[in-house]
């Protein structure tokens, strides 16, 4: 898969340091995922959350220290990175959607 919006990763991991290693693992599955349906994504990942109203898929990153909320198209396969959060700042977020 094609990673784009990866600004938001390099931020996020300034800011959040033990964030990095986690990140950079995600990072090395996603680039080597070929996934075409959301059963793909469940199989790399069967942690995965799907929101429907934003489409997005939120991935638990570093035991679920943090989450990674994205696009992800399966007829370009790119996945297009929208937010990333401390899981804290996930649920404060996630409740007001």
């Amino acid at each position: 898969m094609e990673i784009r919006g990866l600004v938001i990763l390099d931020t996020f991991a300034r800011k959040h340091p033990r964030a990095r290693k986690p990140l950079d693992t995600w990072l090395t599955t996603v680039r080597a995922a070929d996934w075409h349906t959301p059963e793909d994504v469940r199989k790399t990942f069967n942690t995965v959350d799907y929101l429907r109203e934003q489409k997005l898929y939120c991935f638990n990153i570093g035991g679920n220290s943090y989450r990674l909320c994205a696009v992800v198209s399966f007829v370009g396969s790119f996945i297009v990175i929208e937010h990333i959060f401390t899981h804290h700042e996930y649920d404060k977020w996630n409740l007001k959607k």
